[in-house]
């Protein structure tokens, strides 16, 4: 029968499931509104009797823009309200994961793995606007009337310890934990059509949702307990640190200070947006950036070169290295591109006000199977200064040049069921 075609080999079939129910579950934040400019943090506490499938989950939250006089765009779409994401376990030592400048991240990744057929998901699920290839700049219009309010389901993406590389679901046994959440002012999150009143907007309804699995047979249960009662349980994903630098209005070579210290540094990605408009009411800056006047740029990391003779850049005519780099460097773990439709040629040497999406970044990984973890550059050992250093052909304008360095993280909860990080 085994050198029969596969479509004869009548007695194949699927493995059969293990005894199991599942739910989706509910969490609720602590406090039924938050307010953009006053009470902006929010907390969600967390906990379920068996495994949760995180990777699965989603935010959930309502919109409201406050003005009566101003129209409002979410600046991509609605993952632009959210600054900074922190988990913390009860009973763990700090917190185990903190995403900074989240917003900025989540739209650049969104953007660089755009096809149209996700800008659809995106337009339904997020408040994006319309499908199309290349600049979206604008989402949802948040009108100043009757019908301002809009409601979304965001996946915490950039959120390694929700966000195992393969999938796992958190382990039973795992002690609450709190996804806290801190939102945007209105002029970072929004692009509002006038500078007429104070612009606020206000977030309700906010949970969390995943589906919960319980497992029936005794066996499976009791061999994950021991397991989890002897060696202690592991999952890994990809996290990230944010270092700001200020690239002042000058024409010649700046050097910016980096010096990530990681057991497996996958890429750095560095983002320029005008100090200007990073709270001007009518510019979209949360994950529009530019590289104008760029000629050059190299990282220094560990006393080497990466790349060896750095990547020069000029617009339209040499920004194919440039833009591999980025691609490569924000592609999701087990591919080597980053494929979407949303930055086109015209798009990646754009200008901040036209939704340019255009990056300096290096590629740190060794390989890209999607089984393999710790591909990344060991930089965690060595004091020697890592810089990014640009040549720029003008003076141009004052910039915020922001690094995300993207590192994998693995989370260990021991027997114990404190949890601790390894990076």
């Amino acid at each position: 029968m085994r050198n029969l075609p596969q479509s004869m080999q009548y007695q194949l079939t699927g493995a059969d499931t293990i005894a199991s129910t599942t739910r989706l579950h509910r969490w609720d934040s602590t406090h039924s509104s938050y307010v953009s400019e006053s009470n902006n943090v929010a907390h969600i506490p967390v906990a379920a009797p068996s495994f949760i499938h995180s990777s699965e989950g989603y935010l959930f939250f309502t919109i409201t823009n406050n003005s009566t006089t101003e129209d409002a765009n979410l600046d991509g779409n609605a993952n632009c309200v959210i600054q900074k994401v922190e988990i913390s376990v009860a009973g763990s030592s700090g917190k185990v994961e903190i995403v900074e400048n989240y917003n900025t991240l989540a739209l650049l990744k969104g953007g660089y793995n755009n096809t149209l057929e996700h800008q659809n998901f995106l337009q339904n699920t997020a408040g994006a606007g319309t499908p199309e290839i290349g600049q979206t700049p604008d989402g949802f219009s948040l009108t100043a009337a009757a019908a301002n309010s809009l409601s979304v389901a965001l996946k915490l993406d950039c959120c390694g310890f929700l966000n195992d590389y393969y999938k796992k679901a958190l382990p039973m046994g795992l002690e609450q934990f709190t996804i806290t959440i801190t939102f945007a002012s209105a002029d970072v999150a929004f692009n509002h059509t006038t500078n007429a009143a104070a612009r606020t907007y206000t977030i309700n309804n906010l949970r969390w949702y995943a589906p919960v699995y319980t497992i029936e047979d005794a066996g499976i249960n009791a061999s994950f307990m021991q397991q989890a009662q002897t060696r202690g349980i592991a999952w890994v994903g990809e996290t990230c640190a944010s270092i700001i630098n200020t690239r002042t209005a000058t024409e010649g070579t700046q050097s910016f200070q980096l010096n990530p210290r990681y057991k497996s540094l996958n890429a750095l990605v560095s983002a320029q947006r005008p100090s200007a408009g990073l709270t001007t009411y009518n510019v979209n800056v949360v994950a529009a950036t530019n590289i104008d006047v760029v000629s050059s740029y190299q990282y220094k990391l560990m006393g080497s070169n990466y790349p060896q003779d750095g990547i020069d850049y000029t617009a339209t005519t040499n920004q194919s290295r440039a833009y591999l780099e980025a691609v490569k460097s924000l592609a999701p773990k087990g591919r080597q591109l980053a494929v979407g439709q949303q930055v086109t040629s015209a798009v990646f040497r754009g200008t901040t006000a036209a939704n340019g999406k255009g990056l300096l970044a290096i590629d740190l990984k060794r390989f890209d199977e999607k089984f393999l973890v710790n591909c990344g550059l060991n930089t965690a050992n060595n004091s020697a200064p890592s810089t990014l250093e640009v040549t720029y052909t003008g003076a141009g304008a004052a910039q915020q040049v922001l690094t995300f360095a993207l590192y994998d993280i693995v989370f260990n909860m021991r027997p114990d069921r404190v949890v601790e990080t390894e990076f």
